[in-house]
């Protein structure tokens, strides 16, 4: 069926990124294979950012745990937006922090989706 549309279309992209993602649903490993590159990249940027977040620079363990925040965006966690108070944050860290909080509830859907499919009982 996924054969039925071209890739350029939206449906196309849409199914192309499900498939990327997630295998359809059914590999539950690769959802939190994404989720940890996320995670790592997002370590990467907030620990190594030259700029300082509210008048001091992030350790590595606040920079691992912003970044997991981010990826957690609907739970109180102390994110990037705790640091922002004043305007010494890199716009490109803010911009990576909401991409971060909406592509992570993506991956944690899929993998619950994969985790729903596993256990299914048939």
């Amino acid at each position: 069926r996924r054969e039925l549309y071209p890739r350029i279309s939206t449906y196309g992209l849409l199914n192309f990124l499900y498939e990327l993602l997630s295998n359809y649903g059914y590999g539950v490993l690769r959802p939190l294979g994404w989720f940890g590159g996320l995670f790592f990249v997002g370590f990467l940027l907030f620990a190594f950012d030259p700029l300082e977040f509210a008048g001091k620079k992030l350790t590595k363990w606040d920079a691992a745990f912003t970044s997991l925040a981010n990826m957690f965006g609907t739970l109180p966690l102390k994110t990037l937006a705790n640091y922002t108070t004043d305007k010494s944050f890199a716009y490109s860290a803010e911009i990576f922090a909401i991409f971060q909080t909406i592509v992570g509830a993506v991956l944690l859907f899929l993998f619950f989706l994969a985790l729903r499919n596993r256990f299914r009982l048939r």
